[in-house]
């Protein structure tokens, strides 16, 4: 089989070192003007065309190097770290937000497995709270070096458009006054 990538140098011998799909025909910079590491380079773009999974595992075996638990922490781990820092109201927010059903195709689901396609799943699945704690947890992994690079990028997941809200009106004001026992809150909500 063909190699798909091949090294290129543009300019002098002092110049830098390129990447040329032999496919497509494009070019990409590989940064560096080191010959062996450019080789070096080359040779892994050819053999992830070639062996995809057995890529995936060695990859795996490098992140697991630098944090040994990250092939085995859980969206559940994530949830209950992000909720040892919380403390009153935004506790108890967070206590429900987590308990959401949506939450639960990823729960269980090791947080560097998980594919774009179950975030989109638990978004569909989830209200407009889903989709605002579904982006603070992938921050917090983010932020904590759990993931390399966001699962779903920014502009992927939906816009948050929250409902209309409105007042009450003269009519549900005078139901609320009647139905009021208590004479000093009616005076009140009289004044009000």
């Amino acid at each position: 089989m063909k190699d798909r990538f091949r090294l290129v140098q543009l300019g002098s011998r002092d110049g830098a070192f390129y990447c040329k799909d032999n496919f497509t025909g494009s070019r990409t910079s590989l940064k560096t003007k080191n010959r062996a590491e450019a080789e070096r380079l080359i040779l892994h773009k050819n053999e992830a065309q070639q062996n995809p999974l057995l890529n995936r595992k060695i990859g795996m075996a490098y992140l697991a190097g630098t944090d040994s638990a990250i092939t085995k922490r859980t969206w559940q781990d994530v949830m209950d770290d992000i909720i040892k820092d919380k403390q009153g109201p935004t506790l108890r927010r967070w206590l429900v937000a987590i308990r959401d059903k949506a939450f639960l195709q990823i729960r269980s689901r090791v947080v560097i497995e998980t594919l774009p396609d179950e975030l989109v799943t638990v978004l569909r699945k989830g209200s407009i709270s889903t989709n605002v704690y579904l982006r603070r947890l992938q921050n917090h992994c983010l932020g904590m070096g759990w993931l390399p690079v966001p699962i779903l990028p920014r502009k992927m997941f939906p816009k948050i458009i929250h409902r209309e809200k409105r007042a009450i009106t003269w009519e549900e004001h005078d139901q609320i006054l009647k139905r009021e026992k208590n004479s000093e809150r009616r005076d009140f909500y009289e004044l009000c």
